[in-house]
Formats: C-alpha cells, structure tokens, sequence
C-alpha cells in the first residue's frame, strides 16, 4: 500500500458524513473495515480519515491508528468518527449497523449546522434592513418641506426622539450581532 502524506493540501472533514455513509456500504458488502476505510481515503478523502490511514500505513493497526488520531482530533465530528471506527475494529463482526448510525447523526449535525448559518443569515438581513430603514425615514423627513421637519429638527422633543431612536438602532443592531455571533 502507499504511503500517504499530510500536508497544507489535506482535505478537510465537510464530507465526513458522506465518507462514513460509503464506508457503511462497503463494509455491508461484505469488506473488511480497514479496507472500506482505506478505499474511502482513496475516492473520497477526509482530513480524518487520511491521519487514520497514514497511521495505518505506517504499520498500526485499526484500532491503534484510531486512538493515535483521536488523542489529535480537532473536531467533535472527527471524534465521533474515530470513536466509532476505534470501537467497531476492536470488536470485530459486522458493524454495519453502528457505521451506519454515526452517518446519520454526522448528517444531522451537518443540516442542524446549515440551519443555524441561515438563521444567522435571515437575522443580519433583518438587522440591516432595521438599520438602514429609519436612517432613510429621517433624511426623507429632512427632505420634505413639511411642519414635521421643523417639530424633529426644530425642538428639543424632536432631537430627544433622533437621539432616542439613534440609541436603540445602535443598541439593536449590537445586540443581534452578539446574538448572532454566537
């Protein structure tokens, strides 16, 4: 077998559930584990899955090459993977079934992922839009020849509610980017 490499260029782990989910299939028809995973490293390379590998090939077994990458792994997605492989070449048999569970949550916390990253995109859209829309009503006011403008920019109850309205916009706009950020 050859010698695999880590380098600046490794794939990272976006496609770890996938990766997992054509191990699940291998191993059903009826593959060694160790096989399925060094055929998935080959077609469908994952940060994770090329440490375990380049472990493996250096002349540790499954199951050393797991816990070796686990003591290292800088994800919880990774941990999840390595566990499961560490703990499934331990006990042999067929393990179809257990690979197959952590494809399915590894593609749930994928979606949940998504989820949060449209939310978080829906809510700066939003914190824009409330942002940009009462700085427009006041330069429309401004505009406008109107006894409104003179009430806003003309009196001390008009500079309290610009000062006011500026002061929760700001704070507003604050708070949902920690929201956010989070």
């Amino acid at each position: 077998m050859t010698r695999r490499r880590l380098d600046g260029l490794s794939p990272d782990d976006t496609d770890l559930g996938a990766a997992m989910a054509e191990i699940t299939r291998i191993v059903r028809a009826g593959h060694s584990l160790a096989s399925a995973v060094a055929e998935v490293d080959r077609t469908r390379p994952t940060r994770t899955l090329r440490r375990v590998m380049v472990a493996f090939d250096a002349g540790h077994t499954l199951h050393d090459s797991c816990s070796e990458t686990l003591s290292t792994s800088d994800s919880d997605d990774g941990a999840l993977v390595l566990t499961g492989l560490k703990f499934a070449a331990l006990a042999g048999g067929d393990a179809s079934a257990h690979l197959e569970a952590i494809s399915l949550t590894l593609d749930e916390r994928r979606r949940a992922r998504d989820d949060r990253r449209a939310q978080a995109a829906a809510a700066t859209a939003s914190t824009r839009l409330l942002t940009w829309l009462p700085v427009g009503a006041v330069a429309w006011t401004a505009s406008s020849p109107s006894s409104s403008r003179d009430v806003l920019f003309g009196s001390t109850i008009g500079w309290l509610c610009l000062i006011g309205g500026a002061a929760l916009n700001l704070a507003g706009r604050v708070w949902i980017e920690r929201v956010v950020g989070r």
